[in-house]
This record gives C-alpha cells, sequence and structure tokens, in this order.
C-alpha cells in the first residue's frame, strides 16, 4: 500500500510542478499586460470604458487568486477565486488587514517577504499559510512584485494546499518504506528495478538499482516461475514462497507478497514486491519437526513398555499382564519383551495372563502358540492364565495346540504353580 500511494502522489506531484511553471509564465504575461494596462490609464484619461471592462472580466475569469496591496498592509482588490478558495467576500477580505487572515506561525516571515517586495525585489515562490472562513489554513504560493508609483504590491497566488498534502505523504511513506524491516521493490513491467528500500539492498547485498531486474534476486532455476508469478500479479495481487539470491550467489527462503501499481487508468505502471527472509522461520520448524518425531518416539516406546510389562516374581519366575486387543505389531512386542526378559532374569518361568484380553481369536492364538515354541528354545516354560470358559471355548473352536502350555483359570492359581515349578 505503501508503494501504490508514493508512486501515484509522485505522479501526481511532478503534473502539479509541470502546471505551476506553465502557469507561471501565463503569470508573467498577465503581470506585463498589466502594467502595461495602468500605464495607459495613467497617461491616457480618455481610455474608452470598455477597456476597464474586458479588465475586469480577465481578472475574475482567473483560476488564480489575483489581488492588489497597499503599503498600509490591506488588500485593495481581489478576484473571484479567493472567495472559492478561502470562502470569504471581496469586501471581507479587504475590511481586514492581510497579516490577521495569516497563520501567526508565517507572520513574520510574510512580514519580510513584504518588505524585501516594497524594496524592488520580486517575490517568486513565497509560501505561507491563509486561515479560511471554516478557520482551517490553506496553503498558498506567491508572486508579487511592487509598483513603486502607485504604491501597489501585485500578485498572484495559488491555493497548493493538496501539494503540499502530498508531498507530507510523500515524505512519510517513503520514510516508513525507508526504514521498513521487510525488504521492498517497485519493478517496471518489464522486470527492470526502480526502486529498493534499505533493507531489500542490504538483504540482497546491492548497492545501487540500476541494471538489477527481479530475475537477479531469485534462483536460476526459479526464473520460469518468477515470469508466470509477475504475470499473475500483473492481473492482481500474489503471495508465496520463492528461493532468493543474493549477489554472492547464495541463496535463502522469501515469504513474498507481491502486488500491480496501477495509473490514473487501471493500467499496470509498475510491480511491487514486499520480501521477509524466513530462513529462521524455516530452521525453527524443522527442528520443531524434530523434536516432535522424538516426542512421539518416546511416546511410542513408552506405550510399548504399559502395553507388555514384564514383572520379576523372583529370579526364575516372570509374568506379563496382557491388556485390551492384540494386533500384529503388539504380538510381535510381546515376543520380543518376553524372550528379552526370560534372558535377562534367567527365568524358568513365564506367565502370560491373558485375564485383559477380550478377544482371543486365531492372530491372537497364534501368537501365544509362537511365545511359547520360543520360550522353550530357551529353555523356560510359558504358562497361560485368565482364561475365561467363553476363551476356552473359542481355543477349542479355533482348533488351538496348547501342548507344552501350562494353563490355569487365574493368575493367583499360576503364581502358585509357577513357583513350584521354578523353585522344582
Amino acid at each position: 500500500m505503501i508503494a501504490i500511494n508514493g508512486s501515484a502522489g509522485h505522479d501526481e506531484l511532478v503534473a502539479l510542478r509541470q502546471q505551476i511553471a506553465e502557469l507561471e509564465q501565463t503569470n508573467a504575461v498577465l503581470m506585463q499586460q498589466l502594467t502595461s494596462l495602468q500605464k495607459k490609464a495613467a497617461c491616457s484619461p480618455d481610455l474608452s470604458p470598455h477597456t476597464y471592462v474586458d479588465f475586469d472580466r480577465f481578472f475574475d475569469l482567473s483560476s488564480d487568486m489575483l489581488c492588489t496591496a497597499g503599503i498600509d498592509g490591506y488588500l485593495k482588490r481581489v478576484n473571484a477565486s479567493w472567495e472559492r478558495v478561502l470562502g470569504f467576500t471581496a469586501a471581507e477580505m479587504c475590511a481586514e488587514p492581510f497579516l490577521s487572515f495569516v497563520h501567526p506561525e508565517d507572520q513574520q516571515a510574510t512580514i519580510d517577504a513584504t518588505s524585501s517586495l516594497a524594496q524592488g525585489q520580486p517575490v517568486i515562490t513565497f509560501v505561507n499559510r491563509y486561515r479560511g472562513k471554516d478557520g482551517a489554513y490553506r496553503w498558498i504560493e506567491w508572486m508579487s512584485a511592487y509598483d513603486p508609483a502607485q504604491e501597489l504590491m501585485y500578485a498572484v497566488a495559488r491555493d497548493i494546499t493538496n501539494r503540499v498534502q502530498i508531498e507530507e505523504e510523500l515524505r512519510i511513506f517513503k520514510a516508513l518504506v525507508d526504514n521498513a524491516p521487510d525488504a521492498i521493490a517497485v519493478a517496471r513491467p518489464d522486470g527492470t528495478f526502480i526502486y529498493l528500500n534499505p533493507a531489500q539492498r542490504k538483504l540482497f547485498q546491492w548497492e545501487e538499482v540500476s541494471g538489477s531486474t527481479m530475475f537477479d534476486a531469485f534462483a536460476t532455476e526459479d526464473h520460469n516461475r518468477i515470469a508466470h508469478v509477475a504475470a499473475q500479479v500483473a492481473r492482481g495481487a500474489w503471495q508465496g514462497e520463492l528461493i532468493c539470491q543474493r549477489r554472492d550467489g547464495t541463496h535463502f527462503p522469501g515469504l513474498i507478497s507481491a502486488f500491480p501499481i496501477n495509473d490514473q487508468s487501471g493500467n499496470v505502471m509498475a510491480l511491487a514486491a514486499i520480501n521477509r527472509d524466513i530462513s529462521a522461520i524455516k530452521q525453527a520448524e524443522k527442528e520443531r519437526a524434530a523434536l516432535q518425531e522424538q516426542v512421539i518416539a518416546a511416546q511410542q516406546a513408552a506405550l510399548r513398555e504399559l502395553s507388555t510389562p514384564l514383572i520379576p516374581l523372583n529370579d526364575k519366575v516372570v509374568i506379563m499382564p496382557l491388556v485390551g486387543a492384540i494386533d500384529t505389531a503388539r504380538a510381535q512386542q510381546i515376543m520380543e519383551t518376553l524372550l528379552e526378559g526370560i534372558a535377562q532374569h534367567q527365568a524358568t518361568v513365564a506367565i502370560l495372563d491373558i485375564t485383559g484380553v477380550q478377544v482371543v481369536d486365531t492372530q491372537v492364538a497364534n501368537a501365544l502358540i509362537q511365545a511359547a515354541q520360543a520360550t522353550r528354545l530357551l529353555g523356560a516354560q510359558i504358562m497361560l492364565t485368565g482364561i475365561s470358559p467363553a476363551m476356552a471355548q473359542t481355543l477349542v473352536h479355533l482348533g488351538v495346540d496348547l501342548q507344552g502350555i501350562l494353563t490355569r483359570r487365574s493368575l493367583q492359581d499360576g503364581i502358585a504353580l509357577a513357583l513350584h515349578v521354578g523353585a522344582g
């Protein structure tokens, strides 16, 4: 938004200055004509009345503020433009000293300019503020000359309030852009940069704008994409990530917000972009993802331990209570934990308590059989406890061969038997 207002204001300011230059030339001619008419009036008492009528019409039709003032500090005559700009009638303007309309901060400068004028020094592009009838002050630019013969000051003034406001906005916007922490760039539609703020020059290691294009700001492999993005920006705003390239050839990820700058006719006159280096953000995201993976891995390890707890009863007997559903991954985990526990504790009896297992299917039955076979290979005996009547029927219906596996109805019975077997 800053770049748009700044560029539009700059163009309007250039146009205003050109108009002022043209009007200054016109005013100079008018002043010459006015002086000539005054001399003729003084030297030709028989000057026809219609000459004064033509002069009055010309005087009042001027879009500029024309006036005469005496050395007594009063305006003697003003044209119609004064009322249009300030709201006061001609009679009201001439009834008070003109200094009473001048802003207090500008009164001394106005007095000094008037003194210089009375000494024969023409005043060109003098600016002060005049109070309007609504109480607001307007910025007025003056061109004045003094006629000592008639003791009159002749002046052409123009309301430049809009121009002053535009210049002030330009200064504000430029200060904002120059001090913005993000990189800001403006380029012509062909990609040639016309403005880079200090953050942009520092980020990309560019000392000057001349000759640089938007393609110099991005990695070579992204050039085709840059052309596509530029075409899209010409039709409307765009935001996304691109790989940016510094002058020394190093790269960094940039978050780009781009938009078109249109002229008064709606045609694209420039492309603007705000760029932010997101290297630190990307690195933080990467570190956060790695930390998250570590946390997940630790949580999974903790869950594995909780889902397959191995409890040593004594130096010969270990117990593994199982709760919940048993899938392929958990069956493999049961096997690994059980065998590691038997080997670590040199147990001779391992109790698998399935009281908390609600569903026994072929997968669970096969896991139990495989656990029993692997346990025997380590020289230990496996015992199955917590078999409910319904579970017993299911095991028989599935044709599960429990030969070589000790079974007991409850964990308490299993522990009593295991202690006896282990002691033997």
